[in-house]
């Protein structure tokens, strides 16, 4: 792992030879650019991880993309038929289906950490927020609230 080095206005200074390099190991050969010309870093499970640089402004981002379409429409479809998600025994309820990048956001967005999730209350909150929130409404497999 390399040291970042900032520059006179506290914003890193970007050796781009020296990221490809480190890169380069990284990025299956022959590499591959998505249609707005970003090097595509890696495509699993319907996730596709690209790297941009903007020569303007000297800097360079990670992105993630994925089509979280066919997971909307069965939770609209599965919201449709009043599908409660409890178990027989009643002790689990399934509540919601999300993507990969919809999860990474929610962890940007609002410091969701999914590795505490049932067994730090705060994070439990947080998690029932983001659930209970009509913005989100389309993650949720049932109505109601969680």
């Amino acid at each position: 792992m390399s040291a970042v080095i900032l520059g006179p206005d506290g914003l890193p200074i970007i050796d781009m030879a020296k990221v490809e390099k480190e890169l380069e190991g990284a990025i299956s050969e022959p590499r591959r650019f998505d249609p707005a010309g970003n090097l595509i870093v890696s495509e699993v499970d319907g996730v596709v991880q690209t790297l941009s640089f903007d020569d303007a402004a000297d800097t360079f981002t990670y992105n993630w993309a994925t089509d979280a379409e066919p997971i909307i429409e069965a939770n609209k479809q599965l919201q449709a038929d009043g599908y409660t998600g409890m178990t027989k025994d009643k002790s689990l309820k399934h509540v919601a289906r999300i993507d990969a990048v919809t999860a990474k956001l929610w962890e940007s967005m609002y410091g969701l950490d999914w590795n505490r999730i049932g067994s730090d209350p705060e994070h439990d909150r947080k998690l029932d927020a983001i659930l209970n929130d009509p913005d989100w409404r389309l993650c949720r497999t049932g109505g109601g609230r969680v």
